[in-house]
């Protein structure tokens, strides 16, 4: 999956839907990180990339001159902005990340720290109570047109990285 990261750089290059769809053609999780690593990226972005087979998942940041990538161990959060080492401090759009991002990450992370060692309480029903949370609206994770903040959730997928299943659900997950 990807998440949107405002970065400031950009540059001609390889767009991040072009490398997004690359992507699905990788045979492993080494290669899923080369092919998101591309020297040529044009923009910034952020990608969980999972492997039922390796039975890992990580967390790679990219700009379009540098990747981080972070092994996810247990309940891991991110929204849209650089939070790994070395990426916090690159260019990318303060305001967006003070507002929006932020109020989101802290929500989900304080749940996450709520779930810390007790992963067998994460099922299905807990994370769609997460991302259903309205929390610090209108910047909350299910994020609803509020007054001049016209945002919104568009979509929600949970993956089952043990079972191989999936849900997909359309608009927002409090619904």
């Amino acid at each position: 999956t990807t998440n949107y990261i405002g970065g400031l750089d950009v540059r001609l290059g390889v767009p991040r839907y072009v490398i997004s769809r690359a992507v699905l053609d990788a045979g492993s999780l080494e290669e899923a990180v080369a092919t998101v690593s591309h020297p040529l990226r044009a923009f910034s972005f952020h990608y969980n990339l999972g492997s039922r087979t390796e039975g890992r998942i990580l967390s790679v940041e990219t700009s379009v001159d540098a990747v981080a990538t972070h092994e996810v161990d247990g309940l891991y959060v991110h929204t849209n902005h650089f939070r790994l080492p070395g990426m916090e401090e690159l260019p990318q759009d303060r305001d967006y990340v003070r507002t929006s991002s932020m109020s989101r990450f802290r929500v989900l992370e304080a749940e996450a720290a709520r779930l810390h060692g007790r992963l067998e309480d994460l099922d299905e029903e807990a994370m769609i109570g997460m991302l259903s949370s309205h929390e610090l609206a209108p910047y909350s994770p299910c994020r609803h047109p509020e007054g001049e903040v016209t945002g919104k959730t568009l979509g929600s997928v949970l993956f089952d990285m043990g079972g191989g299943g999936h849900r997909i659900c359309h608009g927002n997950p409090c619904r």
